[in-house]
């Protein structure tokens, strides 16, 4: 299963006029046939922060996971966890590793 992460200008390509950049979001597990029945999807999103307020503040990219249960579970969000990465093709690389031994911890 290949898992892969725009580079980093991605996150950054609109930042300039908007002030958060491109977020990104994936899932892996959902059945092309059936979706999300009866079968657990690890879910992750990334994103772009900086305290516009605080000049001194540096940016940083956000990463975080989460376990979606199926469709028809009681419990829909279980697990899950975030961590933040150096807004870089390097930090985009490093989270992206993060992600894979998150995901493979979980036997996706």
């Amino acid at each position: 299963m290949e898992f892969k992460i725009p580079p980093f200008v991605y996150f950054y390509g609109n930042y300039d006029n908007t002030k958060k950049g491109n977020t990104y979001t994936g899932s892996i597990g959902t059945n092309p046939e059936t979706g999300c029945f009866n079968t657990v999807t690890f879910c992750y999103k990334l994103w772009l922060t900086k305290d516009e307020e605080d000049p001194d503040s540096i940016m940083q990219l956000n990463a975080k996971y989460w376990y979606r249960n199926p469709w028809n579970s009681d419990v829909k969000i279980v697990d899950g966890d975030s961590e933040v990465f150096e807004a870089s093709e390097q930090g985009v690389r490093t989270a992206e590793k993060w992600l894979v031994k998150k995901m493979t911890e979980k036997s996706f």
